[in-house]
Parts: structure tokens; sequence; C-alpha cells
């Protein structure tokens, strides 16, 4: 009888490498089973297999090739080469939490609600471990499986928490049950202001500063400071904030989508009767790649965030028209645009 061929194989120690055999393309590591020696081989000698992950018995089946696999483990080694010395338990996980924030971002590429011409394609690649680190975009799940992957490479405990269609995760240090959403922080963290997610240590300033998050303050602080003495009115509330802020934020580090959900914060905490609006547009190429931008509106005057002068520019009005009637740029999904979509429609 003729022996069936095994195209698929769990991993999930350094003997299970004897198990694979010529017609084996897929492979699934056990990452609960943590190994590093496993990890290293398929490294060294895996370039012709496809990768995904096993999770407590569970299956990703999102499956990426050698070189977004290697990619994003040299990325994890980064993070663990940049890790401060001697940092007890709790410091290990705060630091971790904020190297993965850091590194990856949302994609409203992905988001169905924001998009007619959804890519599930591109979905599954952020939904892959070594694919969001790879590519710096993330889905809540692959954040919250890359996290719990790096606790396991500490020896911390952490488990994944699926609620509805949310995920986070849960660690055990000390005999305290941390609850941790990671995926709700990235914009906290891209920002570095204090985080909002992770239990009962967002505001710990020394622990902050031990992990090498901040150097004195947290920046919301700094805007704060900047902020409180600045005479606002209606003519210059909106120039005057986006001018004393982008020297507070590191907004060049920053993703469009990350970047919405700081400055709406901001304009809630400092003017909330001036009706300020933050909208999504994105430029199109030939290749139809939506490049992602935000349009801050207030009156009749746009503002952008140029990433190539890292700075605020005041957009003229006719030519965001003009440039949307060419097709040169597009508006994404339920977006409402003061004095603009009435003639964009």
């Amino acid at each position: 009888m003729k022996k069936q061929s095994i195209l698929n194989l769990n991993i999930s120690s350094i003997n299970d490498i004897t198990k694979i055999e010529e017609s084996c393309k897929y492979i699934d590591l056990d990452l609960t089973n943590y190994s590093s020696e496993v990890i290293n081989y398929f490294l060294k000698n895996g370039s012709n297999y496809m990768y995904s992950e096993i999770i407590n018995n569970k299956k990703g089946y999102v499956y990426v090739d050698y070189e977004i696999f290697a990619r994003g483990e040299h990325i994890i080694d980064l993070i663990y080469q940049n890790m401060p010395q001697n940092l007890n338990e709790l410091a290990k996980a705060k630091y971790l939490y904020i190297s993965l924030g850091s590194l990856v971002g949302y994609d409203i590429n992905t988001d169905i609600e924001k998009n007619d011409d959804y890519s599930y394609s591109f979905q599954s690649t952020t939904d892959s471990i070594w694919g969001t680190l790879a590519k710096g975009k993330c889905s809540n799940i692959s954040i919250a499986k890359i996290y719990y992957y790096l606790c396991k490479i500490s020896n911390i405990n952490c488990e994944i928490i699926k609620s509805e269609n949310d995920y986070y995760n849960k660690i055990i240090i000390n005999n305290t049950t941390l609850i941790i959403d990671l995926y709700k922080d990235i914009p906290y963290i891209q920002s570095k202001f204090k985080t909002k997610y992770f239990s009962n240590y967002n505001d710990d300033i020394e622990l902050d500063k031990t992990i090498r998050y901040i150097k004195n303050n947290y920046c919301e602080v700094l805007i704060d400071e900047s902020l409180k003495e600045l005479n606002f009115n209606k003519e210059n509330i909106l120039p005057s904030i986006l001018n004393k802020t982008q020297n507070i934020i590191d907004i060049t580090n920053i993703e469009p989508s990350c970047l919405s959900v700081i400055y709406n914060l901001i304009f809630t905490k400092y003017c909330p009767d001036y009706n300020i609006s933050i909208n999504n547009l994105y430029l199109n190429d030939i290749y139809n790649k939506h490049d992602h931008f935000i349009l801050i509106s207030h009156n009749k005057l746009h503002y952008s965030y140029n990433y190539k002068t890292k700075s605020f520019i005041q957009m003229d009005y006719n030519n965001i028209i003009n440039n949307i009637e060419k097709g040169r740029i597009g508006i994404y999904l339920n977006e409402k645009i003061p004095n603009i979509n009435e003639r964009s429609d």
C-alpha cells in the first residue's frame, strides 16, 4: 500500500524534526511549547516551507513564506536585544507590551467598514504572527498572539482571551492577574502617552522610565503644559494646536489611523465646543494602492500631516476638490467631510 504524503506537520519539540518528509510543505509551530532550538533550526534549514502557529492546540491556518517568517523572527530578536538588563517580571511584561505596540499599527485598508474593495488576502497576512511583524500591520488577534509568544519566550504566564470579536491577554505576575489589551493601546504607545489598558500600571512613571519608554514625562503632560497658556480663538484654534503639538509628538512614527485617535483626544479635551473634524482620505497611485492620510478641518481650514516635511500643512480647498474629482484623492467609506462631501457627491 502506497504511503500517504504528509503536507502539514506539527512541530512541538526538536524531536519532531525527524518526522519531516520530502513531501512536507507546511509547518505548524507549537508556540505553547516554545523551543528556541526549533525556531533556530527552521531559520537555518527551513527556506522551502510555509509557516503558521499553534497556540493551545489551535492552529492559525494562516501561512507565510520563509522570508516573512525569518523577518518576523529577526524583529523579535531585536526586541530582546534592546531590552534593558535586570528587569523584574512586571517590567519585562510592560517592556514587551511597549516594544510591540511601537512596532505595529492599524491599517484602515483592512477595515471592511471603510472599504468597498476590502482585501481578505491582506487581512489574512495581518492575522499571522510573522506577517504582522514583517508588514508592521496588525489585527487584534495577531497582536494578542504575538504578545503571548513574547511572554512564552520570557517565561511569563500569559493567556489569550476572546470576548465576542475582541482578543486580549491575561498575564499572571507575582500571583496577581493583569488584564491587558495591547491592540487598543497602540495609538497611546506610539504617541508616548500613558497607556490605558495595561491593568493597574498605566501611569507608573518610574516603571516606564526603567524600561526606557519615556525619559522625563509622558507626552500628554508636555502637551498640557504647552496648551494651557494658549490663547484660543476661533480663527487660530486649529493651526495653534497643530503647531504646538507637532513639536511634542513624534508624528513621523505614528500611523494615520493612530494619529486620528490622538488628535480626537486632544480636541475633545482642549476645545470640545469647537467643531473640529478628522476624516480619512487616501492618495491613489498607478497601482491603485491607497496611501492613507487624515484631513483635519475647522470651518473652511483643512490640514494634513506631511511625513516628508515633518509638519502639518494647510490644504487648499479647491485643490482637494479638484483631486477628488480627478480620482487622485479618494474618501474612505462613511466619512462626512465639512464643505467637501457636498461637492464630491
